[in-house]
């Protein structure tokens, strides 16, 4: 029995790997504006039909009591979009970062101090819209 999940297991993996390679292909000769816009939307319709999706419902009720159920499920599907342009544009990271007009580093001139000095630094940042240019900027 452990061998047939063995060989399961293995055609999930080969399968998803495969599913990977494709959206990656695909992404790679999309505009970066059009990729994103894609996964957003499709987020977006996929997103409010999971579990998940309760969840972030609750706890916009836990976290906003005073908002009224249009306003929780507005910010709910404002989420989804952005996970879901987050996602898509992670296979297009390189070419984001390449694109100076789509990077704005703002107080460079503080980073600029923080690494002279030689001290350690821990930075603290919220997952706003796509949080992975943050890593990918060379200071």
């Amino acid at each position: 029995m452990a061998k047939a999940a063995t060989r399961l297991q293995d055609v999930q993996w080969r399968l998803e790997t495969a599913g990977y390679d494709l959206v990656a292909a695909i992404m790679r000769v999309v505009p970066i504006d059009g990729a994103s816009a894609f996964g957003g939307a499709l987020f977006k319709l996929l997103g409010p039909l999971t579990g998940r999706h309760r969840t972030a419902l609750r706890n916009l009720r836990l976290a906003f009591p005073e908002w009224d159920e249009a306003a929780r499920r507005r910010m709910a599907a404002r989420q989804w979009e952005n996970v879901g342009r987050v996602l898509f544009e992670f296979f297009l990271m390189d070419r984001i970062m390449a694109d100076p007009a789509r990077v704005e580093l703002v107080g460079l001139e503080r980073l600029e101090t923080i690494k002279a000095s030689g001290r350690p630094i821990m930075f603290v940042s919220g997952h706003f819209a796509n949080w992975e240019v943050m890593a990918a900027t060379k200071v």
